[in-house]
């Protein structure tokens, strides 16, 4: 499944709040995808909770049996593989005393 290229492929509905603790984004992806690909509802939701953890959550119904999918993940750290379902990857400095955040999905 493939998002489509173009304007009239666009997310739709996107709403976005922020404060000292938290910052978070909400959008429709449904539209994002042509009628091929059988997306009835896509919700997205991106959660910052600031110093503490960064939260995706996707809320979907498919028609009918979709095809296999994947996801792409970009980082310069260690990828750690926690079971089936479970990615994470370590925390590591980057300087300046700084270091980076950790993170686990599934």
């Amino acid at each position: 499944m493939l998002q489509a290229p173009g304007r009239h492929f666009a997310p739709r509905d996107v709403q976005y709040a922020a404060d000292d603790a938290a910052a978070e984004l909400q959008l429709d992806l449904a539209t994002a995808y042509p009628e091929t690909a059988g997306v009835s509802s896509w919700r997205r939701t991106v959660r910052l909770d600031r110093g503490e953890a960064v939260t995706v959550t996707d809320d979907y119904a498919l028609a009918g049996t979709p095809p296999p999918t994947s996801a792409s993940i970009v980082t310069p750290y260690k990828v750690e593989l926690g079971g089936a379902g479970v990615i994470g990857s370590r925390e590591r400095p980057i300087g300046a005393g700084r270091v980076s955040g950790r993170g686990r999905g599934s």
